[in-house]
């Protein structure tokens, strides 16, 4: 390593707390280990999901038209399916992506709003960026508001967020 490069990485290591810095190597140290026990997450958990009676909140600015999405000012268009790694514009649009706001926009019929979200858990077992804690916590509830504003129940869709959310308890930001 460079010497501006150790630079660099003791100007960020020293504002970080002991907790921090454990929980970094832990989580990189599990994940190592994880991988060669050829240990995967379980994405489906028995669950039925109960609807919510919400407040109508503000709509989002509408970011997704006909496998179109619009994020940060960046626009893509998936030919055939949903990437849902895509990474062309960077790792916040890819995060905007798997957040599933868009299921709120005024215009998100049941009927599509339902199918990516099964295409989504069809394709989980290889989602990265998606899985990790943030975009799990807003996917989440951004699903229950649609879920909820649409009445849907679904043993599928309900196993699958129990699940997320396990992975999600396994996984606390404490970095």
């Amino acid at each position: 390593m460079r010497r501006a490069g150790l630079t660099h990485l003791f100007h960020t290591i020293r504002y970080l707390k002991a907790k921090q810095i454990y929980y970094r190597l832990f989580y990189a140290f599990r994940k190592k280990v994880r991988k060669v026990m050829k240990i995967s997450p379980v994405f489906e958990m028995e669950a039925k999901g109960i609807p919510l009676t919400l407040e109508e909140s503000i709509a989002p600015l509408p970011s997704y038209s006909d496998v179109t999405f619009t994020f940060l000012n960046l626009t893509h268009r998936f030919e055939k399916k949903i990437d849902w790694n895509f990474s062309g514009f960077g790792k916040l649009w890819t995060y905007n992506l798997n957040y599933f706001e868009f299921l709120l926009q005024p215009d998100m019929s049941r009927e599509r709003g339902l199918g990516l979200i099964e295409e989504f858990i069809g394709d989980i077992r290889n989602i990265k960026d998606g899985l990790e804690p943030f975009p799990v916590s807003l996917r989440g509830i951004n699903w229950i508001k649609f879920l909820s504003k649409h009445k849907i129940e679904s043993r599928k869709v309900d196993s699958s967020l129990r699940a997320q959310y396990a992975v999600l308890q396994d996984n606390l930001e404490y970095h």
